[in-house]
């Protein structure tokens, strides 16, 4: 993202559209190309889950785990890097919840659940302060208008 053509452009799009716009860059063509390839992504994710890891499909299978995928990226700040490594501490967490459940402690099987959705929360309440949105996100571009 940092080094590729499209990768400048998408980050200048979502953080100065009015400057990608005026260096040439068609904002609205990034824009739902991003949005397209980000909602083919999130497909794929929820296809896999329910016809590779689950071989079933039931209502609310993903079970908000979509929210979680957005704090992780607020909090590694769109690094690749720190998002990976945001993914892997609630992978972690949340593979702990099987292993508590097979070693049979004696918790609540619902306070075991709700562990890794703790350990987001506590996450966030830890480093959120820190957190950088990007300029332009979720709001419409008109074009010449800054």
């Amino acid at each position: 993202m940092y080094k590729t053509r499209i990768g400048l452009r998408i980050r200048a799009v979502g953080e100065t559209p009015w400057a990608a716009d005026a260096s040439g860059v068609n904002v609205f063509q990034i824009r739902y190309f991003t949005i397209a390839l980000g909602g083919f992504l999130a497909g794929l994710g929820g296809a896999f889950l329910a016809l590779g890891d689950l071989s079933f499909f039931i209502p609310d299978m993903i079970q908000g785990r979509g929210y979680i995928a957005i704090v992780v990226v607020m909090l590694g700040k769109w690094n690749p890097v720190n998002v990976g490594l945001g993914a892997l501490l609630f992978g972690f967490a949340l593979s702990l919840t099987s292993a508590l459940q097979i070693m049979g402690v004696n918790i609540s099987p619902d306070f075991i659940l709700m562990t890794p959705y703790l350990v987001v929360i506590a996450a966030l309440l830890i480093f959120a302060r820190s957190t950088n949105l990007p300029s332009a996100l979720c709001i419409p571009y008109e074009r010449g208008y800054k």
